[in-house]
Parts: C-alpha cells; sequence; structure tokens
C-alpha cells in the first residue's frame, strides 16, 4: 500500500511539473528552468542521499553508470521542454 501511495504522489508531483514546464517553456527560455528544476531537485534530495548514500560501496562501473545516467537524463528534459516550447498553445 505504501508504494502504490508514494507512486500516486510521484505520479501527481509529475503532473504539476509537466503543467508548470509547459506554460514556462512557452513564455520563457528552456535552459534556465531546467537548470532550477533540476538544482532545485537535488537541493531536496541532497540530505537524504548524503545521509543514506551509502558512498563507499559504490564502484567506478556505478559511478559512471550514473554518470552517463545524467547524460541522458538531460539531453531527455531538453527535449521535452523543447517539445512543450512549440507543441501547441493551450487556452487556460
Amino acid at each position: 500500500m505504501l508504494a502504490l501511495g508514494l507512486g500516486m504522489i510521484a505520479a501527481l508531483c509529475w503532473a504539476v511539473h509537466d503543467i508548470c514546464v509547459r506554460f514556462v517553456s512557452q513564455s520563457g527560455a528552456i535552459y534556465p528552468a531546467l537548470v532550477a528544476v533540476v538544482l532545485s531537485g537535488t537541493v531536496a534530495m541532497l540530505p537524504l542521499t548524503l545521509w543514506l548514500g551509502h558512498w563507499d560501496t559504490m564502484t567506478r562501473t556505478a559511478y559512471g553508470l550514473s554518470a552517463v545516467s545524467g547524460v541522458f537524463f538531460t539531453v531527455a528534459s531538453v527535449g521535452l521542454y523543447n517539445a512543450f516550447g512549440i507543441g501547441p498553445r493551450c487556452g487556460w
């Protein structure tokens, strides 16, 4: 039941994020908005990851895969923001 609740919270947060991105990407620059989202997520997650991270157990391969994952996430986010910026204009 906890997993279902957390999944629903994550889905609602993602929906709010997409709505906010739609409005920001149509009226402002994409990269400052993307940096703001990534930095706010980093600030929100940093205390938890520092507390529960178990950084000493990570291998070089894990660090490398994390870096590659970050690159792919950045490319996907830029694509998403660009798509919202050129997508159909919403009347609401």
